[in-house]
């Protein structure tokens, strides 16, 4: 080999290892939901009397406990924004902390756990998201799941209704829709 060619050579291997480029083909999953969260929230009016809750500029999305979806979040709208607002994420430890977001994310949880959350947003236009088995139908708003290599997602629209948020029918039309458990 040259010494032209190996110069070049290292000069593409620190401008790869520089750009910090995912090869995987494959953008981590969370990512994904990331966006997801971004597009279904343009889908979405909260009401009007809910708007005092929080700044005018801020899209305060609560993540339940410690989770990876929350750096993932701020890495991913640290220069972009969400219905024209900056994204906060906040790490939520106390259910009082809930009243300052639009959105939480609920991590798998145990039911007791996940019920004291659910009836404390209970009728209140805070969206709920997660991407556990079953939980739109014990009430979360909005479920990712995968089909195949997809994440899809279900929405429980009866829980939307009670909660004052309205939904697009378009966003409904893409979702798969279910309801609570008996």
């Amino acid at each position: 080999m040259t010494l032209i060619k190996k110069i070049i050579n290292s000069i593409l291997i620190i401008i790869i290892l520089l750009a910090n480029v995912n090869f995987s083909g494959q953008p981590d999953e969370y990512v994904i939901k990331g966006v997801l969260l971004e597009k279904i929230s343009t889908f979405i009016q909260w009401p009007e009397n809910d708007k005092d809750k929080i700044k005018d500029n801020e899209f305060v999305v609560g993540i339940i406990g410690k989770h990876k979806f929350a750096g993932i979040l701020k890495k991913l709208y640290s220069k972009r924004k969400i219905l024209n607002k900056e994204l906060v994420v906040k790490n939520i430890s106390s259910n009082s902390e809930i009243n300052k977001c639009s959105v939480i994310f609920i991590p798998k949880l145990n039911d007791d756990e996940l019920n004291e959350i659910l009836e404390f947003v209970n009728k209140k236009p805070i969206l709920t998201i997660s991407d556990t088995e079953g939980y739109a139908e014990k009430g979360v708003h909005v479920n990712f799941y995968t089909e195949g290599s997809n994440i899809r997602f279900e929405i429980n629209e009866r829980s939307v209704k009670e909660s004052g948020i309205l939904m697009n029918h378009l966003l409904l039309s893409l979702a798969k829709l279910v309801e609570n458990e008996k």
